[in-house]
């Protein structure tokens, strides 16, 4: 009697457990196809991101891909829960890459607008500075020895032709460019003041000993 009994409750057990792994197999079953809309809605949006996303911002590009990475490795594992708990917070941040491509690049021409202004402002006056000592020192019966005219005619070449480039980039709004040409410029315009012993302000000399 006894072992009926026992027989009787483990086959009720056995019911039951099969019966709440279905259901469990059945909810699984449920949240899959919202965990797979979740997870292609993150690539769409990751797709339609900025194509210069990894230049401007690319630490966050490469936080959302790491956990779109995640969220697909809890996917393959059936684990749907964890996948529409943690898809908004990635969809979220995919979403907000472009905001952040276009603030990082308004930071950057900000940046670079403020550095073309010194240069505006420093070179042309500083060439003429340089071109008004060297003709000083032409016109010398005698020039000191730390004085280094050849130098400073050397440096001095090729200055008139970036700062035209540089103009010409900055009119066509090519601020990296403009800016890039303009510093080597500043670079020829005050090694030839170095050489001069001249200092002028705003630029930046090289290091007079």
């Amino acid at each position: 009697m006894k072992l009926k009994e026992l027989g009787r409750r483990l086959r009720a057990h056995t019911t039951l457990l099969l019966g709440v792994a279905a259901m469990l197999s059945a909810g699984c079953s449920g949240q899959s196809a919202p965990a797979r809309t979740a997870l292609d809605r993150i690539n769409v949006v990751l797709a339609a991101a900025p194509a210069d996303a990894a230049k401007y911002v690319p630490d966050r590009l490469k936080n959302v891909q790491a956990e779109l990475k995640n969220l697909n490795a809890e996917f393959g594992m059936h684990d749907y829960a964890s996948v529409l708990s943690g898809a908004p917070a990635v969809l979220a941040q995919a979403q907000g890459l472009t905001a952040a491509v276009a603030g990082r690049k308004a930071e950057l021409s900000q940046a670079l607008t403020k550095e073309w202004a010194h240069y505006a402002a420093t070179i042309p006056p500083s060439v003429a500075a340089v071109r008004l000592r060297l003709r000083a020192m032409a016109r010398a019966r005698r020039v000191h020895s730390v004085i280094n005219v050849p130098a400073a005619r050397s440096d001095l070449t090729n200055v008139d032709s970036l700062w035209t480039q540089a103009q010409t980039a900055f009119r066509a709004g090519d601020l990296q460019h403009a800016v890039t040409v303009a510093h080597q410029a500043e670079i020829r315009t005050a090694a030839a003041a170095t050489a001069l012993r001249l200092r002028l302000p705003g630029l930046a000399p090289q290091q007079l000993s």
